[in-house]
């Protein structure tokens, strides 16, 4: 086939999609489609669940949860560990979560602005040094096996 050709193809299958799915369901597919091609999937799936876990919550629900508070100290903690230690860019981490690149940056920003003696902080800054910990075992584990 020719590069025009496949241009036709994806474009009939993208038209065929918007017709069942819709443009949000879609576009949702392809994000997550993508996502999983990273070669950092299993990372960023390692983080997602041990962050899940540690606060009690579905991972579906720390991703798609509108709530304050709790679960979103849990989305926090996630943007910045997927940030600062796997490396994603704010776009990436946004459509993992469905949330503006805006909302990601301004996570990112409260994160450098922590003050360690007000307890709040202080409290969330040793949950964060610990899960890099467990980033960095894992890591290692994950390198160990494919040597």
């Amino acid at each position: 086939m020719t590069e025009q050709k496949h241009i036709e193809v994806l474009l009939r299958n993208i038209q065929e999609g918007i017709r069942l799915y819709g443009v949000k369901e879609l576009n949702e597919a392809i994000t997550k489609t993508l996502y999983s091609k990273t070669d950092k999937a299993d990372e960023i799936d390692f983080i997602l669940n041990m962050v899940a876990n540690d606060f009690n919550l579905s991972r579906h629900s720390m991703i798609k949860s509108k709530k304050h508070g709790y679960p979103q100290k849990a989305r926090q903690l996630a943007y910045c560990l997927l940030y600062f230690d796997i490396g994603l860019s704010l776009r990436e981490i946004g459509s993992i979560f469905g949330k503006y690149v805006r909302s990601i940056s301004i996570a990112i920003e409260n994160y450098r602005k922590i003050n360690p003696d007000i307890k709040p902080d202080k409290e969330f800054l040793e949950k964060y040094n610990f899960y890099q910990q467990k980033i960095l075992l894992y890591i290692n584990e994950k390198n160990k096996q494919t040597i």
